[in-house]
Order: structure tokens, then C-alpha cells, then sequence
């Protein structure tokens, strides 16, 4: 009777005894003590399931783990990574669509340099005098039509520019002869002999007469520059013709080639987004409980399985073991993609659980800049010119002396008003 009665109290003491996971349960949450450990963590709208375990270390602590298993990872997994897909499909195609552009340009290249060839060709290969093509040139041709004109006054009015300074001293003379009365030469026997004025007229229009013909003269001289530099433009025209041409056919030869290496690199990227594909993520965290019944917290992180059955374990640090809690207590998350964006993060180490869209990403950019890099390199070259030819100087035109027989030599008077 005895020995039933102490069975039946041990019995009652025995159920009134808290295991070690309703210890931690049971305990206020110290972020925010209006909660227990369980009424925070066991109704998370974020888990599709959550399971309690107790066990000991290998220091022979008593653990209880918690353990939430997210929702939505693989809804989420199928949306980035059909982003990411599409961002590299966008960027093949535009390496594509630039190839082609630079097809184009150089096909455009090519029709205005045969173009400008033909027009060459096609154009009067005299100087076209009443329209020079340089300034030096338009000078002299102006001038020339004056002094051609036979209008003394234009002729008298113009400054021929200090090529000329000889004839422009000439015309000076003259003007000033030409402001005098008519002086005439006597001789001391025989009465006058010569009107001076007669004399000053021949001498100017032998001036005159000189000076177009050197004008002439300087005008060969550029007409054979211009037809020398337009014979070079030519030759330069006809090498930037075969430039477009060779790149041209190289393009449009390796186009086929190019585009399969394009959709080799995309498939491989494509690859890289798909493999290893996210299964499956859990969040855990684990108590230590003491013999006094108090529970610390001691591990929070996260446990992640992928389609090629391997895992990989991501440990929070302490500061992300209270942003974690903090996000938990909120209780906002309803799948994995809004818990990516409270899960805790950290400069140092990258969240593993985000390691699946951050791949696709880079891979999405490592494929554009590449593109770039390949259509600036492509542009380049198929917009290449060939070097410009070296052009000869333009011919300097040298001060022109007019002849000493017809320079204009003031007449000298006789101390009796009489010419010599």
C-alpha cells in the first residue's frame, strides 16, 4: 500500500516537471518581453512549417533548436531566374543588333566613298578659274580681273598685297604722275621733243603687263598644287573605299560564326543562372538551457538545400541574430521574397540565400559589359580610316620685282623750270 502511494506521488511530480523546450517556449522574448519565445517564433506567417527539437552538444549543454521552413523558395527561385534569363537573352541580342549596325555602317561607308569616287572622276579636271579654291588663289584671280579690265581708275584703286609691293609702288607713282599737270621735255636746242606724260602712261601699262603675266605665273603654280592635292584626295578616298570594303567582307564572312559564339556564351550563362537551383531554405536557432532553467540564445542562421542535393549553412553574427529577431517579431514577411528583403545582411559575408539571383545578376552584367567592350572594339575598327596621305606645301608666292626697264622714274626739273 505503501510502495503505491509513492508511485502515484512520483507520478504527479513527474508530470509537473517543463521539458527543455517549453523552458525556452515559455520564456519572455528580451527584444520585447511582451512576447514569449513561443507565441513570437511559432506563429510566424513567413514558415510553411516549424518544428522544436532538444539534444546535446558535444560539451554536453542542453539544446533546443528551432527550425521555420520558408515559404515560397521555389516560386521565387522560378521568378529571379527567369529575370535573369531574360536579361541575358536582352543582352545577346543587343550584341547581336550591334553587329549588324556596324554591317550597316560600313555598307553605308562603302556606297559614299564609291560616291565621292565617281563624282571625282565625273567632275572637269581643269582650275576652275572663276571660282579658286583657296584664298591665295581667289586673290590673284580677282586682281587679274581688274588689271585685265583696262579700267585705269580700278586698276589705280587697288592694293595688290605685298606679293606685289613692287607693282603697288609702280601704281603709286602713277597716281601721282597722274595728278599733275602734263610736264613736257624740252631740249635746250632744239624745243620740245617728248610729252612726259606719254612716257609715264607706256612705262605703267609695261608695269602693268608684267605683273599679269607673273600673277599668271603664281596662279600655275596653285592650279598644280589643287590638282596634286585633289589627285591625293582620290588616292586617299579610294584607300578608305578598299578599308570599308575588306572590313565589310570580313563582317558579313564571320557573321554566322560570330552569332554562334554569341548563343554559346549565352547558353553557358544560361546555365550558371539555373545550376545549383535553390530547393529549399530553413532558418534555425538554438538555446542553450541551464540547470536553473534558463535559456540562452546562442546560434542563429540559415540552412540551405539545393537541386543537386548539397547544402550549405550561412551563421548570423550577433548583430544579424537581433535584426533576425527584430524581422520575426514584425511578422511581415508572408513568403521567401519578402524575407529576403529582412533577412539580415552583412558587408562581410554575402547572404547565401540570395546567392542563386546575385549569380544571375553578375553573369547578366559580366554579359553586357563584354558585349560593349566587343561592339566599341568592332566600331572602332570597321570605322577606321586609312592614314590621310602626307599633303605637299602650298607653294609660296614670292615678292615679284617688276623689271627695272619698266619702273617709272620721277622727272627731275632744270633750276629754270625746264626738264632736263
Amino acid at each position: 500500500m505503501r510502495r503505491c502511494a509513492l508511485l502515484a506521488l512520483a507520478a504527479v511530480l513527474g508530470g509537473c516537471v517543463q521539458s527543455d523546450i517549453d523552458k525556452v517556449k515559455s520564456q519572455a522574448v528580451p527584444e520585447d518581453a511582451t512576447y514569449t519565445v513561443g507565441q513570437a517564433f511559432g506563429t510566424r506567417k513567413v514558415c510553411a512549417s516549424t518544428t522544436w527539437a532538444d539534444s546535446s552538444d558535444d560539451r554536453g549543454r542542453k539544446i533546443v533548436e528551432y527550425r521555420c521552413s520558408i515559404k515560397g523558395v521555389d516560386d521565387y527561385t522560378r521568378t529571379s531566374g527567369g529575370e535573369a534569363r531574360k536579361a541575358l537573352r536582352d543582352a545577346a541580342q543587343r550584341e547581336k543588333d550591334r553587329y549588324l549596325d556596324d554591317v550597316k555602317l560600313l555598307q553605308a561607308g562603302v556606297a559614299d566613298a564609291k560616291n565621292t569616287l565617281a563624282s571625282a572622276h565625273g567632275a572637269p579636271r581643269t582650275w576652275p578659274g572663276s571660282t579658286p579654291m583657296d584664298p591665295q588663289s581667289r586673290a590673284i584671280n580677282e586682281s587679274l580681273t581688274v588689271l585685265e579690265s583696262g579700267d585705269t581708275d580700278a586698276i589705280l584703286a587697288r592694293d595688290y598685297g605685298p606679293r606685289y609691293s613692287e607693282f603697288n609702288r609702280a601704281v603709286a607713282e602713277y597716281r601721282a604722275f597722274k595728278g599733275t599737270p602734263n610736264v613736257v621735255m624740252y631740249s635746250r636746242c632744239c624745243g620740245p621733243v617728248v610729252d612726259r606724260s606719254e612716257e609715264a602712261n607706256t612705262k605703267f601699262q609695261a608695269a602693268r603687263q608684267a605683273v599679269v603675266q607673273m600673277m599668271n605665273s603664281d596662279l600655275a603654280d596653285l592650279q598644280q598644287h589643287g590638282m596634286v592635292e585633289a589627285a591625293q584626295g582620290l588616292s586617299y578616298q579610294s584607300q578608305a573605299l578598299k578599308g570599308y570594303q575588306e572590313r565589310l567582307d570580313r563582317l558579313t564572312a564571320g557573321q554566322a560564326s560570330a552569332f554562334a559564339e554569341i548563343d554559346g556564351r549565352l547558353k553557358a550563362q544560361l546555365d550558371a543562372v539555373d545550376h545549383p537551383r535553390l530547393g529549399g531554405v530553413d532558418e534555425v536557432f538554438r538555446w542553450s538551457v541551464g540547470d536553473h532553467g534558463y535559456a540562452t540564445l546562442v546560434y542563429g542562421g540559415l540552412h540551405m538545400r539545393y537541386a543537386d542535393a548539397t547544402v550549405q549553412d550561412r551563421d548570423y553574427t550577433a548583430q544579424e541574430r537581433e535584426e533576425a529577431i527584430a524581422s520575426i517579431l514584425h511578422n511581415k514577411a508572408m513568403g521567401y521574397a519578402g524575407f529576403t528583403q529582412e533577412a539580415p545582411m552583412n558587408d562581410q559575408q554575402v547572404a547565401a540565400q540570395q546567392a542563386a539571383q546575385q549569380a544571375a545578376q553578375q553573369a547578366a552584367q559580366q554579359a553586357a559589359q563584354q558585349a560593349q567592350q566587343a561592339a566599341r572594339q568592332a566600331a572602332r575598327q570597321a570605322l577606321e580610316m586609312p592614314p590621310m596621305p602626307q599633303m605637299p606645301p602650298m607653294p609660296q608666292i614670292v615678292n615679284r620685282r617688276v623689271p627695272r626697264s619698266v619702273q617709272l622714274v620721277p622727272a627731275q626739273q632744270s633750276p629754270d623750270g625746264r626738264m632736263p
